[in-house]
């Protein structure tokens, strides 16, 4: 139990993420009243029990690594700290993995290394948890190859608000409810994942690209492509192409252009892949500078130390307005002083995961501008692109008639008063208020900027 002030500091904020006062203070109450630690699953009821009883707003923690806010309190209460919950074990033999709600990417990876093992897929950072990821969406590295993690995904076990213990396998309807709804409807306590042999050799191109509309076009083609099947195609935009050579001690020695990188996890299909750019006369970058960044591909993440503060923007795009939908993000950065860090996963043959990263600091005024240009950056996406928001958290929960249906909102809703009746598990309806509020602030400044943003 933590409930010194000085430590409950930490947790109002996301690790990515730090609130500014005026929205901290003033529009939601971010600063927890007490941290819990459980330890093992058995101490969940109790605490939720506990918290029905004294209509205790509860907020769920696991690293607090997304930069979206959804670990962070709305309504104070008491902070569900999940960390402490990490518990990872492999079953080479049937190639499963089974971890708790703390257990980190970091630690995962180690311990399937001892086998011999990996993930099939997995996210752009190594600090966060698996089973959080899980619950903000769950794509990123493999995702072409392999699918989302849902697909892997053999059974979870959950808790909800009410008390109630749910064992779910994967081809349960219900556990759609868990998946990608970001704690509000119970806590993942256990999952089992189908891993991978890990392969004895990556073979990573690189290929640069004056434009990043011939980038995406050149990914489009090859996604298609009848027998060649690379394990991740992404593209780093010229702007955080400059940013990894700068961190990478001269081993990323490319020119500042926007560069594919496509990997394989097969010799054979590699040999077919460097025969067809031969073929098509097409220039491939040095082998150490591929190496380097598939080897070094979670570095991204630590453009942080530009900032201090690190915002993000993540949408999924179809892959033939990725370009248009960056040229126009770019007008909006030239003419506001802010430079976007982008990449692309490619996550199946028609759409990306489109990351727009922004280098802020929370302790200057503008970062209220680029903290606007977040939901400014969605709603371009979703009315002019045939986009969605990746994820909710805080700041987009404006846009969660975007992400879902109406009908899958309507069962959505049934299903949160069914297993928290009491209202006591995630956001508020009066943050919802008040980040709707934001939204038409951001739509309101960005006719302020300028009559031709869009």
């Amino acid at each position: 139990m933590i409930a010194d002030p000085e430590k409950l500091e930490y947790y109002r904020n996301d690790l990515n993420v730090d609130l500014p006062p005026l929205i901290r203070d003033l529009m939601l109450k971010s600063l927890p009243d007490l941290i819990l630690q459980p330890t093992t699953e058995e101490h969940l009821p109790e605490i939720f029990t506990f918290a029905r009883e004294h209509k205790i707003p509860l907020t769920v923690r696991g690293a607090g690594t997304w930069g979206y806010g959804g670990a962070v309190p709305t309504r104070g209460g008491i902070l569900i700290d999940l960390g402490l919950m990490d518990k990872i074990e492999v079953n080479p033999d049937a190639l499963e993995l089974t971890v708790g709600p703390g257990a980190r990417f970091l630690d995962i990876h180690r311990e399937l290394e001892r086998h011999g093992l990996t993930l099939l897929s997995m996210t752009s950072g190594k600090g966060g948890t698996l089973i959080g990821w899980m619950a903000t969406g769950g794509m990123g590295f493999g995702t072409f190859c392999h699918g989302p993690v849902r697909k892997q995904l053999i059974s979870i076990r959950v808790i909800t608000p009410e008390g109630k213990i749910q064992d779910l396998k994967a081809e349960d309807p219900e556990i759609t409810n868990f998946l990608s709804t970001e704690g509000q409807m119970g806590i993942i306590v256990k999952a089992t994942l189908k891993v991978g042999q890990r392969p004895t050799q990556w073979f990573p191109f690189l290929l640069p690209f004056e434009k990043s509309s011939a980038a995406y076009d050149f990914a489009k083609q090859l996604s298609h492509h009848s027998s060649l099947k690379p394990h991740d195609l992404i593209i780093y935009h010229t702007e955080l192409t400059r940013i990894l050579k700068a961190q990478s001690n001269g081993k990323i020695s490319v020119e500042d252009k926007n560069l594919l990188l496509v990997a394989f996890a097969d010799h054979e299909q590699a040999r077919q892949f460097k025969t067809y750019l031969d073929e098509n006369r097409i220039q491939a970058a040095d082998e150490e500078s591929a190496h380097t960044l598939w080897e070094e591909r979670f570095l991204p993440m630590s453009i942080k130390q530009l900032g201090p503060s690190l915002l993000a923007t993540e949408v999924i795009l179809p892959l033939d307005q990725v370009a248009s939908y960056f040229e126009k993000i770019s007008e909006w950065g030239k003419r506001l002083g802010a430079t976007f860090y982008p990449s692309s996963h490619l996550i199946n043959q028609e759409q990306v995961l489109f990351l727009a990263m922004i280098t802020s600091d929370h302790r200057k005024i503008i970062f209220y501008i680029d903290l606007m240009l977040v939901p400014m950056m969605v709603r371009l996406a979703v009315q002019f692109y045939h986009g969605k928001p990746y994820g909710l958290g805080i700041w987009n929960t404006p846009f969660l008639r975007d992400l879902y249906s109406k009908k899958e909102l309507k069962e959505l809703a049934q299903y949160k008063k069914k297993v928290d009746p009491a209202g006591i598990l995630g956001r508020s309806p009066q943050s919802r208020k008040v980040l709707w509020c934001f939204r038409k602030t951001g739509s309101s400044s960005k006719n302020t900027f300028s009559s031709r943003l869009i």
